[in-house]
């Protein structure tokens, strides 16, 4: 039925404005709700143009547009996870849980399953239909991703409101200190001091609004002062401080345990002691153990 090829076509030209629909809401704050929503309105013109005009000519027009939102929302979707996850670098030490790159993955995937589904809007259904395994394979691919967006969103618990909130803590903070701006060399000192020599970098849940605060300058200046100096974001100056004494301390015992380690380095989960650990080094914390046992 007419009817049918209408709603298909809105199904089809759906997908993709509606999983970047999820990653705009997940990393910033629409104005008006509704606005992310104006995406479904070429698919719905276009489903609604098939009603008055022939099936051939609208066919042409839904194989190009899906074209177009396969390159869009993989270069808009990456590009704008990717701005969200430097801005919480610059906010929180522990960016696992927060960050998005279950998103980015699942992002990848769906791209690399979207030629399969592409060459199906080339060819038609009806060659599909023809060969069932090809059909099948493409119907089990966008279940299962239909499967991990539900799961990676059910278990997602960071949410922009979260992040929007402490950012507005942190202007709120900087309102007491927006006229300091101590020398570099002072500011450097009393960060060592805070920093290395109390080890506040131990503090769980740490975020560069607590650091500023200490060290009583607005957390852009002291952002600033990290790029600058240390050459790398808040998350990944402080991990490293974490991680140099994760490796005192396994050094240090004969018999540790990894959960113990990542508690007593001041990670909330051992997941994310592994990532940082593994980013820093390239090896897991007990290949680099061994490593370093063998050596001596």
């Amino acid at each position: 039925p007419h009817s049918l090829e209408c709603l298909w076509t809105f199904c089809s030209l759906s997908a993709y404005p509606i999983y970047y629909i999820y990653i705009c809401l997940i990393t910033s704050q629409p104005q008006k709700w509704w606005h992310p929503f104006c995406l479904l309105l070429p698919g719905i013109l276009i489903a609604a143009g098939r009603l008055f005009s022939p099936e051939g000519y609208y066919d042409e027009i839904q194989k190009v547009f899906f074209a177009l939102q396969i390159v869009c929302t993989a270069y808009f979707g990456i590009r704008k996870l990717q701005q969200f996850d430097h801005k919480l670098a610059h906010v929180y030490a522990d960016t696992v849980g927060r960050d998005t790159t279950a998103v980015k993955h699942l992002l990848i995937a769906i791209v690399v399953i979207s030629i399969w589904a592409f060459v199906a809007n080339v060819l038609g259904r009806r060659f599909f239909a023809q060969s069932d395994w090809l059909l099948l394979f493409i119907s089990l691919s966008f279940s299962a991703l239909q499967f991990a967006l539900g799961y990676i969103g059910y278990n997602r618990k960071f949410t922009i409101e979260e992040f929007v909130a402490d950012i507005k803590e942190g202007d709120e903070a900087d309102a007491q200190t927006e006229d300091i701006e101590l020398p570099s060399e002072e500011l450097e000192q009393k960060l060592f001091t805070l920093m290395v020599k109390e080890q506040y970098y131990l503090t769980k849940n740490l975020k560069i609004n607590d650091v500023a605060l200490r060290v009583q300058v607005c957390r852009t200046y002291l952002s600033a002062h990290i790029n600058h100096h240390h050459n790398c974001n808040f998350s990944e100056y402080v991990n490293d401080l974490r991680v140099e004494h994760a490796k005192r301390l396994m050094l240090a015992t004969a018999e540790c345990k990894m959960y113990i380690v990542a508690r007593e380095s001041g990670y909330s989960t051992e997941q994310a002691f592994y990532r940082n650990f593994q980013k820093k080094t390239g090896m897991k914390p007990s290949e680099w153990l061994a490593e370093r046992q063998k050596a001596q």
